[in-house]
């Protein structure tokens, strides 16, 4: 094979891997059980955040914490990661009493 013949085929074979790695949706981590979950029961860790006892803020949810790293969507919610949590993902409308306030995120959010 020629070298030109041979680059030719090597970057549409990467091509063709990095379109197909991206448009493969990654498998994210269940969600975390509030109830079963001991860090979660510690820090009062709720999926909907709506039912956050002690939460003052209405615009308080994991989405816009300073500890939330956003992951995808499962089932047309968003999700992500919990810096506070283990052991699985938390919905972006999740709520705890350790949230902290990202400005950044808190401007944007309804």
């Amino acid at each position: 094979m020629e070298r030109r013949g041979f680059l030719r085929w090597f970057f549409s074979a990467l091509l063709v891997a990095l379109v197909g790695r991206a448009a493969s949706p990654a498998k994210l981590p269940p969600l975390i059980d509030e109830k079963k979950n001991p860090e979660a029961v510690k820090i009062h860790f709720v999926q909907d955040g709506r039912k956050g006892k002690g939460r003052t803020d209405p615009k308080a949810y994991c989405r816009n914490c300073t500890e939330y790293t956003p992951l995808g969507k499962m089932e047309s919610d968003g999700v992500g990661r919990c810096n506070l949590l283990t052991g699985g993902s938390v919905k972006s409308t999740a709520w705890c009493s350790s949230w902290v306030m990202n400005p950044d995120l808190y401007k944007k959010s309804s």
